[in-house]
């Protein structure tokens, strides 16, 4: 199993990506947490409002999910972050596997 991290502009496009990736059972949940980012961007530090999508799926779904991201997201260079999750319980696990195609 696999966390995938992405942060958005706002909440409409975190929601838009989120539910695309649902549709296509391309994970099997999303949360999506208001976060304050400072980051470097054309030579100077920013600060912005965004929305993370903090998504969970099976680990040999990532490059299908990166590729629709991609796609959908209006940052220049999105951030799609695998965390690979070693534990998890059982009974979630199963549920996963079953949900996503």
């Amino acid at each position: 199993m696999i966390v995938v991290y992405v942060p958005c502009k706002d909440e409409e496009q975190a929601k838009k990506i989120s539910r695309k990736l649902l549709e296509k059972r391309l994970i099997v949940c999303a949360n999506i947490i208001p976060v304050q980012s400072m980051y470097w961007w054309e030579n100077k530090i920013q600060e912005e409002n965004e929305h993370v999508i903090i998504a969970k799926t099976a680990t040999r779904l990532f490059q299908e999910i990166v590729g629709m991201v991609k796609e959908m997201h209006t940052y220049k260079t999105p951030l799609i972050e695998q965390w690979n999750v070693d534990d998890v319980d059982k009974d979630y696990l199963d549920w996963l596997n079953k949900e996503v195609k």
